[in-house]
């Protein structure tokens, strides 16, 4: 709806410059890092690989663990942040410019018209990255 894409709206624009201070370490993304792309072995230890690499490009390495975040079960988020900021030094930087990733990529989704997806995503925006108040909406 209207107000969930002005809301959406209105925090990109006062979030925005994160990404535009990311812009440094950009690097190849997969674009759609999401759990069933994942192929792993039967421990579910190692990543033996990963497909559906259609949507690649290069960019904030954060937005495919914003991707990775909304679509799974957030028991792993934790270590995989931890393995981009091994010190804990950058953890709330990363977690913001997490939180500003899959506001990006929820307003792509409103915009294709998937407005139950959007509502979807959101609805665990709330649950999981407001409740570790990386960000306000």
């Amino acid at each position: 709806d209207r107000e969930t894409a002005a809301g959406i709206d209105r925090v990109l624009e006062s979030r925005g410059g994160l990404l535009a201070s990311a812009g440094a370490t950009s690097r190849l993304l997969h674009g759609d890092f999401i759990p069933r792309h994942i192929i792993g072995d039967a421990e579910g230890i190692r990543i033996n690989g990963i497909i559906d690499c259609e949507d690649a490009r290069v960019g904030d390495p954060v937005f495919d663990l914003a991707c990775f975040n909304l679509a799974s079960d957030d028991t792993n988020m934790g270590d995989l942040i931890a393995g981009y900021d091994p010190d804990g030094a950058e953890t709330q930087a990363l977690r913001e410019r997490l939180s500003v990733h899959a506001l990006v990529g929820m307003r792509v989704c409103h915009e294709a018209g998937a407005h139950d997806l959007t509502a979807g995503l959101l609805n665990v925006f709330r649950s999981r990255l407001l409740a570790k108040r990386s960000i306000a909406l």
